[in-house]
């Protein structure tokens, strides 16, 4: 969000008496003076009237002027000005300051640059400007005017869309006077993202409580207490200090206690208070506590997950939505729920994830997302079925370890049989991340006018929030960043297995970025059958993977000698030669640098002395690695593709 370029009166306004003399005033309820002016789509009327699908004007009951450039469609591009009379301020004297009542989605959508500035003129054809505003959800904007004092003014209100289809803003109760009039000292809002969307939880889970503290009046917060009650009783109270958060700003804090799900339902408070160090509360105190409820689903199965795959993007005006619900089902089922937010268009797009999620059968559209490989669903019904089949006894458990050497990630999956089944199945890993954020110029500011001032309900805290939010107050969780063997796996687990078998896979090797966080990633592994659908998964962090090291216990190496690769380089064929001593399962993958099979071929049954051929015409030059299988024994051979 682009910073309020004003400068808010705080010692003066908060500390100093005024005669409260009001030298302009605008309300609009007549509609557009005579004497004003106005360009495009600027328009007069009320919420019922100026709203549109993706723009709603909810929070002001009165009639205000509006650039509604949603409503326009998807034909019309530009802006246009709202430029008022003159203003006669010769004989006023500072103190003086402008009030406006302002609206603006700032939704970027696209990525284009939608404005609302205001400029000033002492001559009606010299402008200057003196706010540039973020997004605003009808927030009361005050600038020191002292500098106009003794002057004829005019004022122009510039709306631009950034030559794309984008949202729009609103005007109203433009004011001149001596001292704030509507503008408010203190007015502060404190979430605790998803905490209140929904209440299921899984049994005695420790749950961390984190949101967003934010800003609404001229007096910028420097310290607050978040505190935790239930039932009357305080839980905890935790101190925020060295802190600075201006007009329309917001600061993420986290609880350092966290709390328990329990067994039993509960309600817990999270309040905001002592801010500043003083116990005045602030002039509406209806957002000054959210609740988060637990209500624990007895029945789950501590070893059965559910795979979601969310399609999003930061230029998707819905997919906060994706973004709440993902994040809560991951904090209240840690077990039983493993969410990845799959990234298009946007800085964090893993092409090959993107791909494969959207041409998904029967993919609609952003927010959605893929649920357990088996049906496409709305980010907000993924409650009820997640609960439904988390409570199954699991056709099969898995073990995900790994071992690291240097920059190179070996990955292993062991698959643990409940039952006998009689069908192939693939094993996935794919690593997230958390904590991603990047500058608001290269794309990484969350467009949210779709909830942006409440218009269609709440949703974690968007709905206080401007329409673009920038990434430093909501970082990027769960993001999908690598697929190690591919979307849809490796085809290692073949053939009959009884009850208590426990097959083993050796993913191919990964290099990581060196601009990746380890400590903010996660290994998942994931099941799935002859039908690509999801049976069980299991996610940890990576640290947790790299303790476990490596869970295969079927798998053994052979030597380097076993096999020889030639040509090497090669260019349309290389040979494999090898020597196999009694009638063995042998396929050979081609690996690039990045741990994507991009060949592959499975021979069946060999023994005895021989040669078989893969063929590369078809990869790009480069460095390669080929794993050689052999039943359950494996060796790696590097090979050069011209």
């Amino acid at each position: 969000m682009k910073k309020f370029l004003l400068l808010i009166c705080v010692m003066a306004c908060a500390g100093m008496a005024f005669s409260q003399t009001q030298y302009y005033s605008q309300d609009f309820e007549a509609g557009l003076p005579t004497d004003w002016s106005s360009e495009d789509q600027w328009a007069h009327g009320n919420n019922a009237s100026l709203s549109s699908q993706y723009l709603a004007y909810d929070g002001n009951a009165t009639n205000f002027m509006a650039f509604n450039d949603d409503g326009a469609g998807n034909g019309h591009t530009g802006g246009g000005s709202l430029q008022s009379a003159m203003i006669d301020l010769t004989a006023v004297s500072a103190p003086l300051f402008l009030e406006m009542n302002v609206f603006f989605a700032n939704g970027d959508y696209g990525g284009a640059d939608e404005t609302f500035k205001v400029q000033v003129s002492t001559d009606g054809s010299t402008w200057t400007e003196i706010a540039d505003f973020g997004g605003l959800a009808w927030s009361t904007e005050l600038v020191v005017f002292d500098d106009y004092a003794g002057q004829n003014v005019w004022l122009r209100f510039d709306y631009d869309d950034g030559a794309a289809w984008n949202f729009g803003c609103a005007i109203d109760d433009i004011i001149i006077a001596d001292e704030p009039i509507n503008a408010v000292r203190r007015d502060y809002t404190v979430t605790a993202d998803g905490g209140s969307q929904f209440t299921q939880c899984a049994p005695n889970v420790d749950y961390t409580v984190d949101g967003l503290v934010l800003n609404r009046g001229f007096e910028a917060i420097t310290s607050f207490d978040v505190n935790v009650s239930t039932g009357g009783s305080v839980v905890s109270t935790t101190t925020f200090d060295n802190v600075n958060i201006e007009k329309n700003g917001a600061y993420r804090y986290q609880l350092p206690e966290k709390l328990n799900t329990g067994e039993a339902f509960a309600i817990y408070e999270v309040s905001i208070s002592n801010v500043n160090g003083e116990t005045d509360e602030d002039e509406v105190t209806a957002d000054n506590t959210v609740n988060v409820t637990f209500n624990p689903q007895m029945n789950l199965h501590p070893e059965q997950a559910v795979v979601v795959e969310e399609a999003t993007g930061t230029w998707c005006t819905w997919c906060p939505r994706g973004t709440v619900y993902i994040g809560e089902m991951s904090k209240r089922f840690p077990k039983n729920f493993v969410g990845i937010a799959v990234h298009n268009g946007d800085p964090m797009v893993l092409d090959e994830y993107d791909s494969a999620i959207t041409s998904f059968p029967g993919f609609q559209g952003f927010p959605s997302v893929v649920y357990n490989r088996e049906s496409i669903q709305d980010p907000a019904d993924i409650v009820t079925p997640t609960i439904s089949d988390a409570s199954a006894t699991p056709v099969a458990t898995i073990q995900v370890g790994a071992e690291e050497d240097g920059s190179t990630l070996s990955t292993s999956v062991k698959v643990t049989f409940n039952q006998a089944v009689s069908a192939n199945h693939n094993v996935v890993v794919i690593l997230t991340e958390d904590g991603l954020t990047g500058p608001a110029a290269d794309g990484w500011n969350q467009v949210s006018g779709a909830y942006s001032g409440g218009g269609n309900g709440p949703m974690g805290g968007f709905e206080y929030l401007p329409g673009s939010v920038p990434s430093e107050w909501w970082p990027y969780d769960h993001v999908g960043r690598a697929l190690i063997g591919g979307y849809d796996g490796l085809n290692e687990i073949v053939g009959d297995f009884e009850a208590g078998s426990s097959p083993s896979v050796f993913m191919p090797d990964f290099t990581l970025p060196a601009d990746w966080n380890k400590e903010k990633l996660h290994v998942i592994a994931v099941l799935t059958d002859a039908s690509g659908q999801v049976v069980n998964a299991v996610s940890g962090s990576y640290q947790d993977a790299i303790d476990a090291g490596s869970v295969t216990d079927t798998e053994e190496l052979l030597d380097q000698s076993f096999a020889s690769v030639y040509p090497n380089p090669a260019d349309d064929l290389t040979v494999i030669s090898m020597d196999i001593e009694k009638p063995s399962q042998v396929s050979v993958e081609l690996l690039d640098n990045l741990g994507r099979v991009v060949a592959t071929q499975n021979y069946g049954e060999l023994s005895g002395r021989n040669q078989v051929t893969l063929d590369v015409s078809a990869v790009n030059a480069g460095m390669y690695l080929m794993n050689i299988r052999v039943d359950n024994q494996l060796v790696s051979k590097k090979i050069s593709i011209l």
